[in-house]
């Protein structure tokens, strides 16, 4: 952030508190473990949309760290890079949860033999659905730019 000299948009901070903010209102008000609107469990609901949120400031950092470096990726690429990266970190928390079950044995973070698979699939859905969506978006931003850029020519 700082080599780069990068400053965060705060739409891209609110994503990363909306993520956080999700699971803690699900500890907070012990939904963990319970139906949720159409779903079965709020894990479904947490990893869906705490994945999807967390890939937006991934593909931020990705764009920009990239255009600082000269580079300009093709929005395709650049959301392939951000889907990889956060289903990544996806997968790393569910080591973690494997690892505090095994560790202190309190089963509170796994809740059935198919949790971390369903966790998983929850994650990759919410993950693909926003690289779509902020792909789109990021689209936008770009096509209006290059006419800003035409029009100043």
């Amino acid at each position: 952030r700082f080599r780069q000299r990068i400053v965060f948009p705060i739409f891209v901070i609110f994503c990363l508190a909306a993520a956080i903010g999700i699971d803690v209102l699900g500890n907070v008000y012990h939904l963990y473990g319970k139906p949720f609107g159409p779903l079965d469990d709020f894990d479904e609901f947490a990893h869906f949309f705490g994945s999807g949120f967390s890939l937006i400031p991934v593909m931020w950092l990705t764009r920009a760290t990239t255009r600082r470096m000269g580079f300009r990726l093709p929005q395709p690429m650049i959301a392939f890079f951000s889907v990889t990266i956060t289903f990544s970190f996806a997968a790393w928390y569910e080591i973690l949860e494997l690892w505090d079950e095994v560790f202190y044995h309190d089963n509170i973070r796994i809740w059935s033999p198919h949790d971390t698979a369903i966790d998983l699939q929850s994650n990759l859905a919410g993950i693909v659905l926003f690289a779509l969506l902020s792909s789109f978006f990021f689209k936008m931003i770009d096509r209006h730019e290059a006419r800003l850029a035409d029009a100043a020519a």
